[in-house]
Order: C-alpha cells, then structure tokens, then sequence
C-alpha cells in the first residue's frame, strides 16, 4: 500500500537549445534514466521534456525518484530552461515548482468529481 502521489513535470526551451542540452547528456550518459521514462518532442520552434506518473510512491530515497529529482534540477540550473513541478498527494498534499522566464507550463486547479448517477427527480419536492 503506501502514500501515493500522481507526479508531472514539463520543461521547455528554444528547440536547438533543447537538442543540444540532450544531446550532450546523452554522449556523457546523464539523465538516461529518467529520459526513458519522458516524452521529447517540438512544437512551433520550441522543445519540450515531460513526465507524468500516476499513483506513484514519491519518495526521494527511491533511486527512480531521485533520478526525476535530478533532471528536473539539472534543467533548473541552466537560464535557458523553464519548467514547472506538480505533486499531487493525497487530501490536502500539494508541491508545486517553477522555474524560468516562460509562463509556467502546469498549474494546480481545484474540481469536484461528481459520482452521483442520473436519477429522475421525484415530483413535487421543492
């Protein structure tokens, strides 16, 4: 059993920015892990790292946890990078990060799941 948590992070920077930061770390064998587990890709001259995971443990002794923490940071640390971090927990347990110039790329929102069924209203009751 355990705590769980859903987990999303988003990182952003100009497309040629973004290759060559992966493709540096992918010659030095950085992050190779964690980049496994990410989506990749480029939209409109822009490149972008995500990772999401639902119901995850998220604890920073888990070598797998640690190896998000440390992209996530190492992206951080370069002024050519934005990103945004997202931990949900769960009742009230939130972590938000964010870094860079960009406008964040995630955001926490609140909602109402609904499970009541479709039933027909009784007459007459106001």
């Amino acid at each position: 059993m355990g705590y769980r948590s859903n987990v999303t992070y988003a990182v952003q920077a100009p497309e040629q920015t973004m290759m060559a930061k992966l493709a540096a770390w992918r010659l030095a064998g950085e992050h190779t892990q964690a980049l496994k587990e990410c989506l990749i890709g480029v939209c409109e001259g822009v490149g972008y790292v995500t990772f999401s995971a639902n119901a995850v443990k998220w604890y920073l002794q888990y070598a797998d946890v640690m190896c998000h923490e440390n992209l996530f940071a190492a992206f951080e640390a370069d002024d050519n990078f934005s990103g945004s971090f997202v931990r949900l927990g769960e009742n009230d347990d939130a972590e938000y990060r964010s870094f860079g110039e960009e406008e964040p790329l995630l955001q926490i929102t609140r909602g109402v799941e609904n499970y009541v069924p479709d039933f027909k209203a009784l007459p007459g009751v106001d």
